[in-house]
């Protein structure tokens, strides 16, 4: 099962990785979302050089580190499944399986009513507070003081609505960054860090090397007499 699971993690992450890469090429030659990360490193064009030397070396590292985390998380998976239908009836004891039981129970009534009041607001403000004889992108407000009012109302029920989505934002960030630990044409960290992510920073400086050889006459005479495209 551990074997078939490497195979499928191996023939989705590949093939799923390489077109990335290649549109993330071509973005970079056509200039998109470069400009001010490309002026960044500019400044430093001391350290192209050496970070240009390191960029295949660390591209093919952090996809190995890619390829073998997520393989290790989907073995856990496996084994923690098998866990759960094989092994943990028989160790658990009647009590401790009721006690459990009690605790999911007496969270339903806590996320069910932070989903009713996210629901509830999501149609409010589509079909209460929305002016919809107005079609435009700008905010428009209608029933003003009804707003006003269950704004107010709402605020308590929003800090239970709250707590929930920071739980999902903690396991998306945490699903995200693993799963895009292999790449590093995206950065790991938020925006306004991305200048301490160094390895996201190497993809950038093959760029201007590249243009650095394609403008010089020499070694463009000698790539166009290669055979290969």
């Amino acid at each position: 099962m551990i074997y078939n699971t490497g195979k499928l993690s191996e023939a989705v992450n590949i093939p799923f990785g390489w077109d990335m890469s290649s549109k993330h090429s071509y973005k970079l030659d056509h200039g998109q979302n470069l400009a001010k990360h490309y002026n960044r490193l500019l400044r430093r064009n001391k350290k192209l050089s050496g970070m240009s030397l390191r960029f295949c070396g660390y591209q093919i590292a952090y996809f190995l580190w890619g390829y073998l985390i997520m393989f290790a998380i989907l073995v856990a998976v496996v084994l923690f499944i098998s866990l759960c239908v094989v092994i943990l009836p028989s160790l658990l004891d009647p009590e401790i399986i009721n006690i459990i039981i009690n605790i999911l129970i007496g969270l339903v009534p806590t996320v069910a009513l932070a989903l009713f009041v996210w629901l509830f607001q999501k149609i409010l403000a589509v079909f209460v507070f929305k002016d919809r004889s107005i079609n435009s992108k700008v905010v428009n407000i209608d029933n003003r003081r009804c707003y006003l009012l269950l704004s107010f109302f709402f605020f308590f029920f929003n800090i239970l609505v709250g707590l929930m989505s920071c739980v999902l934002r903690i396991l998306k960030g945490m699903l995200l960054g693993i799963m895009f630990i292999g790449r590093i044409d995206r950065p790991l960290l938020m925006k306004g860090f991305t200048g301490m992510d160094t390895d996201w920073a190497l993809n950038l400086t093959p760029l201007p090397k590249k243009r650095a050889i394609l403008t010089n006459l020499p070694p463009r005479v000698i790539l166009n007499t290669l055979p290969f495209p």
